[in-house]
């Protein structure tokens, strides 16, 4: 391998970039930023075990203040008002459908449950109900 030369280690992109990827953004054309290539892991600043803001830590549970329960029921109340509620006619509808539905499923079970049951009893000798 005497003609070659060697090439030096690729460093990590720092640009963004979208050559060779297709459109699959809903938000492009909108102003918002373009991707941006993931860091590696010389680039990430390690401060936590885990970066998950689902649970926060005590720090920040001190930082924020907690929501007095007026400010609860307003919020409730508020977004309460955004339902669309069904009228009565789409009410009985619903109940009728869940209604029949439930039926057919308990008779299916219940069904299911006497035909296996006389097969076991049928196989292992038990005594039957007949």
């Amino acid at each position: 391998m005497l003609g070659r030369a060697q090439k030096a280690p690729r460093k990590p992109s720092k640009g963004t970039s979208s050559t060779g990827r297709a459109s699959v953004s809903k938000t492009e054309g909108w102003g918002f930023k373009s991707l941006v290539p993931c860091k590696t892991a010389e680039d990430r600043e390690v401060t936590d075990v885990s970066d998950s803001k689902a649970v926060p830590t005590p720090r920040e549970r001190s930082e924020k203040p907690r929501t007095t329960p007026a400010l609860f029921y307003r919020q409730v109340v508020a977004e309460l008002r955004k339902v669309v509620w069904p009228t009565q006619q789409q009410l009985s509808t619903y109940f009728v459908v869940v209604l029949v539905f439930v039926v057919i499923m308990m008779t299916i079970t219940s069904l299911l449950d006497l035909g296996f049951g006389k097969a076991a009893f049928a196989i292992f000798g038990g005594r039957s109900s007949s």
